[in-house]
């Protein structure tokens, strides 16, 4: 193949408006303000509840599945506290359409469910699990 001085003479002018082309596009761009990201700046309270809030949502979601072996300690503990509240030995479980909590009264000596309460009870008593487990966890933290 033969190049002749005339192609090479195309390649270099080219080359030349490419090199001239990409100093103009970096000086348009230096000469732009650089973007400014949104930033979120939270203070340590709001910083803690988040924390305690997923927490929370964690224990409530681990007190509703049983693992068998899982050591549930804290959850076990809100729950006797609310026990204690109500008056009367509970059993929590989550619906599986709704995701809501629903709470059963259960026999002491038996064990067996003595009563289910109603949706708005269970929406209450929820609330309460969720604050119960929140001020525990609040006090646990450094």
């Amino acid at each position: 193949m033969t190049v002749t001085t005339h192609n090479v003479r195309d390649v270099m002018r080219t080359y030349g408006r490419q090199v001239s082309r990409g100093r103009r596009l970096r000086s348009g761009r230096a000469a732009l303000p650089p973007e400014v990201a949104d930033q979120v700046s939270l203070s340590v309270g709001a910083r803690r509840q988040t924390v305690i809030d997923t927490i929370a949502a964690q224990i409530v979601a681990n007190l509703t599945t049983h693992h068998p072996g899982l050591e549930q300690g804290l959850e076990q503990e809100a729950l006797n506290r609310l026990s204690q509240e109500v008056g009367h030995p509970l059993e929590v479980a989550q619906d599986e359409k709704s995701g809501e909590l629903s709470f059963v009264v259960v026999h002491p000596n038996t064990g067996e469910v003595a009563a289910t309460l109603a949706t708005e009870d269970s929406a209450r008593l929820a609330d309460r699990l969720y604050q119960i487990i929140s001020e525990t966890i609040d006090d646990n933290m450094v």
